[in-house]
């Protein structure tokens, strides 16, 4: 079976996914979760900066070949993995704890208002 460089790196950047995911946490269904959704936003990402290139050559010109620009994709894809079950890793740590400490309770001893509760600094809250 012949594999292509391009297919030969996105199996390694794969599985130096899962070798992350492995070291990072102890919720094997968790860490399944968050790679397979760093993967999907980092492929999609992948794909449309190969349509850019795809889409106007020219601009790249003394820049980046095709197959170097794909390289930096690939090197961007890995990046961009890591960064993102790190980060999602760490939001969800933080609000587990803030969980098991009452943050959300709406018992007397804990936060007072909707604000204290939610006013964490997390999107969306």
């Amino acid at each position: 079976m012949k594999v292509s460089q391009r297919q030969l790196k996105r199996i390694i950047r794969e599985e130096r996914s899962r070798l992350l995911s492995e070291q990072l946490t102890d919720s094997t269904d968790w860490q399944d979760l968050l790679v397979g959704i760093a993967t999907e936003i980092s492929n999609k990402f992948g794909e449309d900066m190969t349509i850019l290139y795809d889409e106007d050559p020219e601009a790249f010109q003394g820049r980046s070949t095709r197959e170097s620009w794909e390289e930096q994709i690939d090197a961007a894809q890995i990046d961009i993995d890591t960064a993102l079950v790190t980060a999602m890793e760490k939001v969800l740590a933080d609000i587990e704890a803030r969980l098991h400490g009452g943050d959300y309770s709406d018992d007397p001893g804990g936060p007072t208002t909707q604000e204290d509760r939610h006013g964490r600094g997390y999107p969306g809250t």
